[in-house]
């Protein structure tokens, strides 16, 4: 467990697009939870891990029970009309602890994810339209196992206490 993990907001989500069933399988709460749920990711090269927030995020960190052993990931974002490759900051790989940066995303739109949209899904989550990163690999050996996830907004603030123990004063 990592009980250092700042509580996360309610508004994170984490999704797996299973496509062998094919639904979405969400994984939000357990990403949340500073104890930890251990969930499964990229259990195949046609699934893909979603993440998604209501206001914009710059960061997603990954704490690993399993490390994973996967092919090159394709990293997406929407813009309104259809989903964007780009290169994130770090090349974060799955292999252990670790996160990736998503810097200068243009245009990045809030999306309703539906039964038909982006994927045909017998259910969906939730109905509220976030900012998504979707995330895909081109090869599987060892699927990653997420203990638990810290999610980012662009605007992130600390209260005094916080920057003091921090600092450790």
């Amino acid at each position: 467990s990592y009980p250092h993990l700042p509580p996360q907001p309610q508004r994170m989500a984490v999704w797996v697009f299973d496509s062998s069933a094919p639904t979405f399988i969400d994984n939000s709460a357990e990403a949340r939870s500073s104890a930890g749920t251990a969930f499964t990711i990229f259990e195949t090269t046609s699934d893909y891990l979603y993440l998604g927030m209501q206001d914009r995020f710059d960061l997603a960190i990954f704490f690993l029970t399993i490390a994973g052993v996967v092919g090159a990931r394709t990293y997406e974002y929407y813009d309104g009309d259809s989903w964007n490759i780009f290169s994130p900051g770090i090349e974060y790989d799955f292999s252990e602890d670790g996160g990736e940066r998503f810097d200068r995303l243009i245009n990045w739109t809030p999306l309703l994810i539906s039964t038909t949209a982006p994927h045909t899904a017998t259910a969906v989550p939730d109905e509220i339209p976030r900012y998504w990163i979707r995330i895909s690999v081109a090869s599987v050996t060892t699927s990653p196992t997420v203990l638990n996830m810290i999610m980012r907004p662009y605007a992130s603030y600390a209260t005094a206490k916080e920057v003091s123990e921090i600092l450790q004063l």
